[in-house]
């Protein structure tokens, strides 16, 4: 779920928050299980995940064809 979106000519911005239990959960529970910070300019993204919960982290880098 999109928290927040900044956005300008090239290069736009967005905060997400998640909840869910089962797998993304240490003791299946819900809980908050994603905050995500994404980045995109033109053909370009980035993306910062973290799950606060299990105390795991991501970075992935992409571009669209």
């Amino acid at each position: 779920m999109p928290l927040a979106a900044l956005s300008t000519d090239d290069v736009e911005v967005g905060l997400g928050l998640s909840l869910g239990n089962g797998v993304y959960t240490t003791d299946t529970d819900p809980a908050l299980v994603t905050v995500s910070l994404n980045v995109s300019a033109g053909d370009y993204f980035a993306q910062y995940i973290l799950n606060p919960d299990a105390e795991i982290t991501f970075l992935v880098f992409g571009t669209s064809f």
